[in-house]
């Protein structure tokens, strides 16, 4: 007997995703759905058509939509499900996911569920839903959050941090500390308002506190505020989405996607190519100065305007490298190379077309980021460091910002 979810896309019955006896995963878009006015695919590896995809493609969109990692297990674990069954999973979890995609059980309504309601949590309330993320995921709502870290999705009015029910958006995310990384969130937060000084776009982050105990809040890339004053969902996928590829291959080394892929998929699908395949080689320069290893596949997304495709804003930003304990092999190769030691000026060249005038680009873009980062990056430090956000961890970061510079000048 078959297992069945609705697939909703900006709450229109779109689909369905079907579970077999043997834990095989297949979808199928709605004939009604199909016959509407120009119907949006949930992805571009699953586009609209009258066929049933497979469970390969299935899985790897659905999975996509999933935590990772000890998230996963913590969810899981807190439900008592099985964390390599993403269908449960789902239909526990998939009423606020990323991007406009939501699932729901045949039996419920949706129009019941669009109960927009929100709980106010006082400062105590935050602080022991944040301590307790990794026993307590859920705390009532069906949500879920890729990604390998403790995520809560919260609506924020008024600096005050809801907990949102039913089928209510939520606008930002909060990540607390993690555990065995020190100054986890002063390390993101600190990375990405050095971004945004860099001139790339990122969303509004902040550090906020929950009584004495600081947690990182980021607004969500994939809300927006109607005429009305709503907040809707905006549909969203990921670079593993595009291309089928399972969030556990998420890593080039493991089959993930690679620069030259990334730079094919924007050139293939954006709306403006010319502009996105620009943003996304400034953060991966970006990336490769802070000594960020992580920026795998799935730290790089579209965002839909109706059938518009376009590269979402930088997230996910944090430098790696800054941690002893871990690889510093980049998630994806430069020239072929993932150490970032071996990487010359010819394996940047490689990754642009083979003109002199692509080259003479990169090459700018390079110059620009090695000459201002390191000032920008102490000036940020000394400011921070002047503020109750105060931590070694900026201090630290900019001398790998120092170091990575001085190496891109050393061949420019």
């Amino acid at each position: 007997m078959a297992n069945t979810l609705n697939v909703y896309l900006h709450n229109r019955l779109t689909g369905k995703l079907i579970q077999n006896n043997n834990g095989r995963l297949t979808f199928s878009y709605n004939k009604e759905y199909l016959s509407s006015d120009n119907p949006l695919p949930i992805s571009t590896s699953v586009p609209v058509s009258t066929e049933k995809f497979g469970h390969n493609i299935t899985f790897a969109f659905f999975s996509g939509l999933l935590p990772e990692e000890g998230a996963r297990k913590h969810i899981t674990r807190a439900l008592g499900i099985s964390e390599n069954n993403p269908f449960s999973l789902l239909k526990e979890i998939g009423g606020e996911c990323a991007g406009a995609i939501t699932l729901y059980p045949e039996d419920v309504n949706l129009i019941d569920e669009n109960q927009f309601d929100i709980v106010s949590l006082t400062q105590t309330q935050l602080q022991e839903t944040i301590n307790n993320l990794n026993r307590k995921p859920l705390e009532g709502a069906r949500l879920s959050l890729a990604g390998a870290q403790d995520k809560l999705a919260v609506k924020l009015l008024d600096n005050t941090v809801h907990l949102t029910r039913h089928n209510t958006p939520s606008s930002h995310i909060i990540k607390p500390m993690i555990k065995e990384f020190p100054s986890s969130i002063y390390n993101e937060f600190y990375c990405m308002q050095l971004a945004k000084q860099a001139n790339i776009m990122v969303p509004d982050t902040k550090i906020m506190f929950a009584n004495d105990l600081p947690f990182y809040i980021i607004e969500r890339y994939d809300r927006t505020t109607n005429k009305k004053g709503e907040l809707i969902r905006l549909h969203q996928e990921d670079f593993c989405q595009v291309l089928g590829i399972p969030p556990q291959h998420k890593y080039q080394r493991e089959g993930g996607p690679s620069i030259a892929q990334c730079l094919e998929v924007i050139d293939k699908y954006s709306a403006q190519p010319a502009l996105d395949k620009s943003k996304f080689l400034k953060i991966i320069i970006f990336n490769y100065i802070i000594g960020n290893a992580d920026a795998h596949g799935k730290n790089f997304s579209f965002l839909y305007d109706a059938h518009k495709r376009k590269l979402t804003n930088a997230y996910d930003l944090l430098s790696t490298t800054v941690y002893p304990g871990l690889d510093i092999k980049m998630a994806m190769k430069i020239g072929g190379k993932y150490k970032p030691e071996d990487i010359r000026l010819k394996h940047w060249h490689s990754l642009v077309e083979n003109t002199a005038l692509a080259r003479k680009n990169v090459e700018y873009e390079l110059h620009s980021a090695a000459t201002a980062l390191p000032m920008l990056a102490k000036k940020l430090s000394d400011e921070l460091n002047k503020t109750e956000l105060q931590s070694e961890i900026y201090q630290e970061i900019t001398a790998i910002i120092n170091q990575r510079a001085k190496r891109l000048l050393s061949y420019l």
